[in-house]
């Protein structure tokens, strides 16, 4: 008896062991599929992980939609759940596309495969089809806009005049182009999520529209933001942009006055003409720049701006007239400085200026206020411009034995101004071109 029961113990502990370690393994697999499964917001999504700042795609399958609304409307079962043959009105809208209208939902549908066709200005002779569903009252005005999945394309001025009053567009995950003037006016919608599909942006896209932030999809790869894209997005506060990023358009985030922090992603070289006038951002710190354009950060709101050495020419009017600019830096390596590059940056302290440089335009710190005990103009600097330094508040300047001559003008009417030393051989040149012995708004002129 005694035999048997220590057989049994013997034969019960490794039956036991075996299946405890069939247990372990099988809580191991389901929580590995938990964690791959798992986004941290409750749905499927394109997420990644991030690894010293740098996001790691990870293997979850992105959505086939993206969802952006005003925060209440939603894109329910029964609001989804429509027969096309009961449309109120419907019609084509490219080779292989269909609208169709629900009235009751103000629900507008776009159905089938491939590029939508491009449209004009509601105003124009070729308006997108659905533009007069809007009445006067805009009881008809779309509030629901569904693109299913297949579309490629949405058209030029595709939603010209409704999208003002959309209260939830829906995108696809099949979407490669979104046309220009798409979803400019936008008023209601104030997070807006561009599809990871999405290669292309079009000029004026969100021109003047009312979002306060716009989410490109974890994988999304635009590689430029086209003129006027963000032009007049006065809410804008959040907008980060993806890493493929190559090239900005003129404009392209003008008037953008709540965007108050921003980083330019590491492949963009140039900024254009006008891409931050009236912007509200409040450090600028351009690393990697190698092009800054004409009035390219015109009446930006920056307290701060590094420009790095790899800049070699501030362009005309790049930092006119910046009304809270009260820092430069200006990198080892700039070279030019040309007219009105800092025109009437009226509280800006003058910056220093690195050994680089060798030319400063006319009327290049014009009306710079900013206190400045003695501004030293570095040996190789060979010509500065009429009205350069006009009314600045330098109360010392040191000038370059390099400089041949000077325009009487440069240090015109600067209130603080009592010393200005210079080499014997440069000449004064008055107004006229004529050799002066001294300046005429400073109180001593010194030779060595």
């Amino acid at each position: 008896m005694k035999q048997r029961e220590t057989t049994q113990k013997k034969t019960r502990i490794p039956t036991l062991l075996l299946c405890a370690a069939c247990l372990l393994t099988l809580l191991t697999a389901c929580g590995g599929k938990d964690d791959a499964r798992s986004t941290g917001d409750g749905k499927s999504s394109g997420a990644t992980v991030s690894t010293s700042g740098t996001k790691t795609p990870t293997s979850v399958k992105a959505p086939d939609y993206y969802d952006s609304t005003d925060g209440s409307a939603e894109f329910t079962k029964e609001l989804l759940d429509c027969d096309v043959s009961a449309a109120d009105e419907s019609g084509q809208c490219g080779a292989n596309l269909n609208w169709y209208w629900f009235k009751e939902k103000k629900l507008l549908v776009i159905r089938g495969s491939g590029d939508m066709y491009d449209y004009t200005d509601e105003h124009d002779t070729n308006p997108a089809p659905w533009v007069g569903l809007k009445t006067g009252d805009h009881t008809n005005a779309v509030k629901y806009c569904v693109v299913e999945s297949g579309v490629t394309s949405l058209g030029d001025y595709a939603f010209d005049g409704q999208a003002q009053y959309a209260r939830g567009i829906r995108l696809p995950n099949t979407l490669k182009r979104i046309g220009e003037s798409c979803f400019d006016h936008l008023r209601n919608i104030k997070i807006f999520t561009i599809p990871a599909s999405v290669t292309e942006l079009g000029v004026r896209m969100f021109f003047d529209a009312g979002v306060t932030s716009v989410v490109f999809a974890d994988g999304c790869a635009v590689e430029a933001i086209p003129e006027l894209c963000f032009a007049g997005c006065g809410d804008l506060t959040d907008l980060t942009l993806p890493d493929t990023v190559k090239a900005l358009g003129a404009d392209c985030f003008s008037r953008t006055k709540s965007l108050k922090s921003f980083h330019l992603p590491p492949l963009v070289t140039t900024i254009p003409s006008g891409a931050f006038n009236s912007a509200g951002v409040e450090v600028l710190d351009l690393t990697g720049i190698t092009t800054i354009e004409k009035e390219a950060f015109i009446y930006v709101q920056s307290r701060e701006v590094r420009i790095p050495g790899t800049v070699k020419t501030i362009a005309e009017g790049a930092f006119l007239a910046c009304p809270n600019l009260e820092k430069v830096v200006l990198g080892e390596g700039v070279e030019t400085i040309e007219r009105n590059a800092f025109y009437k940056c009226e509280i800006l302290v003058l910056p220093e200026l690195p050994s680089s440089i060798c030319t400063i335009g006319e009327n290049a710190f014009y009306d710079c206020y900013g206190r400045f005990e003695v501004f030293t103009v570095p040996e190789g600097v060979v010509s500065i411009g009429e009205n350069a330094f006009y009314r600045t508040g330098m109360v010392e300047a040191v000038l370059p034995d390099s400089l041949e001559s000077i325009p009487d003008s440069a240090l015109d009417h600067c209130p603080k101004l009592e010393k200005v030393t210079l080499s014997a051989h440069t000449w004064i040149l008055d107004e006229k071109g004529s050799e002066i012995e001294k300046f005429s708004y400073v109180k001593e002129t010194v030779r060595r």
